[in-house]
């Protein structure tokens, strides 16, 4: 019992339910961590992916707070290749091989794929077939940041890598700040059944630390009512109402800067004009 006691730690079940039902029946529950936020989230997954002197690739550009934790870790950080389109797969591929051939662990790959901080933009889908294809080949694990998945304005987002790829080679991670209130600290893994084992386990976790468990029921509360998804609904219309205010701002008072317009997220990319 005291062992059953210990994996449910940071696993209050109600959200963990939640969570597994509003991914539309693609992920189990054994495969849901709650977690005080995203940059909880991958404070913790990199405790368990990576050593010190480990090579650690991270998109170009990417959310650059995320670095602090992972040089917390002992990792080189070292920027895949990339295009308009975002991560060129063939080109990261080569540069994984080029590493290892010079006796260089790459265990760990940081990306936002989608409405991408700072770009904006999304990884197209047919790389995010081949970038979970890659993992699968070289024993890489994708944590993928998954922070602003729900703030799509124009269609649909494309689906997320942790949906595509096998179990194993992708670790997502999800988040309440940009939906709800950034107070909240309140945010989720999806990983294999495994890699969840390991979460539990970690003393960290085994001594009572972790998520606090009022908010994360309140919000389990909050999502199985319908509120939550009624409440982004209205997120999303005064977000994209910002944004197209944005825009047109700039167009209006920059118009030499190519400015991007994004179908989701937080974030534009505008360019200078070349001299």
């Amino acid at each position: 019992m005291a062992g059953a006691d210990l994996r449910r730690r940071g696993r209050p079940r109600p959200l963990v339910e939640w969570l597994a039902d509003v991914d539309g029946g693609g992920t189990r529950t054994s495969e849901v961590f709650v977690t005080n936020g995203a940059s909880h989230g991958l404070a913790l997954a990199a405790e368990l992916l990576v050593q010190p002197g480990d090579v650690v690739l991270v998109d170009s550009p990417t959310y650059h707070l995320a670095f602090g934790t992972l040089f917390d870790r002992g990792a080189e950080l070292v920027g895949v290749p990339a295009d308009a389109e975002g991560m060129d797969v063939a080109a990261t591929a080569e540069l994984i091989g080029r590493l290892t051939r010079g006796g260089r662990r790459v265990p760990m790959l940081y990306l936002v794929p989608t409405f991408a901080n700072p770009t904006g933009r999304c990884l197209p889908r047919q790389r995010r077939v081949e970038l979970v294809e890659l993992a699968a080949r070289t024993g890489l694990t994708i944590v993928e940041d998954d922070t602003y998945r729900e703030l799509v304005y124009e269609g649909a987002a494309p689906p997320s890598l942790w949906s595509l790829g096998e179990r194993g080679t992708v670790v997502r991670l999800g988040t309440f700040a940009k939906t709800v209130a950034p107070g909240l600290r309140l945010g989720w893994i999806n990983a294999d059944d495994a890699f969840v084992r390991r979460l539990t386990g970690l003393g960290y976790i085994t001594s009572g630390g972790g998520v606090n468990h009022t908010t994360a029921l309140t919000m389990a509360a909050f999502g199985a009512s319908g509120a939550y998804l009624s409440h982004v609904a209205d997120l999303r219309r005064q977000y994209a109402a910002q944004r197209d205010a944005l825009l047109a701002g700039l167009r209006e008072s920059a118009p030499d800067l190519r400015v991007s317009t994004p179908d989701g997220g937080w974030f534009l990319w505008a360019e200078l004009p070349r001299r």
